[in-house]
């Protein structure tokens, strides 16, 4: 059996060699995935204004898959499936969902809400959940990477503070809150409160 925190350490360790290696110290690590047969990072560089998505297989070295220009330096949220990676841009509101060619791509403004506090692609990778601190909800949208648009599927409000999200295998939503709680909701987005 192998042991899970050595292996991971094992892609952090060498992808950390290659961020100081390749930028010399002008990238912002930004946030990490694990799928099922790779990690993928997304980095920052300050320097270029630019975002990379880089992905590590079988205990190998990081490698770059793609790059896209920052919008103002923005603070981002990213998630990743086997086959697509979803990245809301905070600053101006908008989510983008790339395939790992960085070849097929789809923006969508989220313009209503708040605050993106959250985001949790569901394993179908056909819908994603957005938490919003400002008006205290979660929203499930239907984002297709292959169909032009997005769908509000449903919102669960009265959420105080919602930040971190997740789901299980069975398609429970669970919602961590700045107030030290985590709500749990059905698959169509109830929680009893």
């Amino acid at each position: 059996m192998t042991n899970c925190a050595n292996t991971w350490g094992h892609y952090y360790d060498q992808y950390y060699e290659s961020i100081d290696t390749e930028l010399q110290g002008v990238a912002k690590y930004v946030s990490v995935r694990a799928t099922t047969d790779a990690l993928i990072t997304t980095v920052y560089n300050s320097d270029a204004d630019l975002f990379s998505i880089n992905k590590s297989q079988n205990g190998g070295m990081s490698q770059l898959v793609f790059m896209f220009e920052a919008e103002n330096a923005p603070s981002i949220l990213m998630d990743a499936l086997d086959d697509v990676v979803v990245i809301v841009d905070r600053d101006v509101h908008k989510l983008h969902m790339y395939d790992y060619a960085g070849t097929n791509h789809r923006s969508h403004y989220l313009n209503y809400m708040g605050s993106i506090d959250g985001l949790h692609v569901l394993p179908d990778g056909n819908c994603a959940l957005l938490s919003d601190g400002y008006w205290n909800c979660v929203t499930k949208l239907s984002v297709k990477l292959d169909i032009f648009g997005m769908e509000t599927i449903w919102v669960c409000e009265d959420i105080p503070k919602p930040t971190g999200i997740s789901s299980d295998k069975y398609g429970l939503i669970y919602v961590g809150s700045e107030h030290s709680s985590i709500y749990i909701l059905s698959p169509q987005g109830v929680f009893d409160s």
